[in-house]
Formats: C-alpha cells, sequence, structure tokens
C-alpha cells in the first residue's frame, strides 16, 4: 500500500504550523495525566546524554514538579545509559546532575 504524504498528515492529526510553546505544554500535560491516571508515583527514565533522553528528562521533570506543586508526591528517577562506555559521558552525567539535584 502506497500512503501519501498528506495521507500521513492526516492520519497523524499535523498541523501546518509548529508551536514549540503549545506542543511542549501538550506533552507535561500528558505526563501528568498519564501518570495520575496510571496510579504510579514517578517516572524512571535513561539519559544516555543524547538530545533526545534529554527533552524528555526535562518534559518528565516538569510533569514531576507540576504534580508536586498540586500536592500530590512524584519523583523523577534518572538512570545513566548505556552500562558501558559512551562518547558523551560529559554531556550524561550533567543531565543526570540536573534532574538528581
Amino acid at each position: 500500500m502506497n500512503v501519501t504524504q498528506q495521507q500521513l498528515i492526516n492520519a497523524l492529526g499535523v498541523t501546518p504550523h509548529f508551536d514549540a510553546a503549545n506542543e511542549t505544554e501538550r506533552r507535561i500535560d500528558f505526563l501528568v495525566k498519564y501518570l495520575n491516571e496510571s496510579g504510579q508515583s514517578g517516572y524512571v527514565l535513561g539519559i544516555s546524554g543524547g538530545v533526545d533522553s534529554t527533552v524528555a528528562g526535562r518534559l518528565a521533570q516538569l510533569a514531576v514538579e507540576r504534580i508536586s506543586i498540586s500536592g500530590d508526591a512524584a519523583t523523577l528517577h534518572a538512570v545513566r545509559l548505556p552500562y558501558l562506555e559512551q562518547r558523551e559521558e560529559g554531556d550524561a552525567q550533567a543531565a543526570i546532575d540536573i534532574y538528581c539535584s
């Protein structure tokens, strides 16, 4: 089956303009809602030092802070990845230090 770009856009609900602040807020809201509905008390996130895990860590941190402000307990546990040697070691450790301070 050949899928056109427009079909993908329609199926995924992609908007013609990207509003970074709005998209950030949507993701934080999702994380808050998910944690509240799951009955869990926090997130465990692997941090490799790359952009993806650093952004994910920040979003999770903001969600946990928002939950805590509302009076509920929530935590974020950042775990260093991978287990062995990595090129971005300094970046990974800096990210862990931020999320665990």
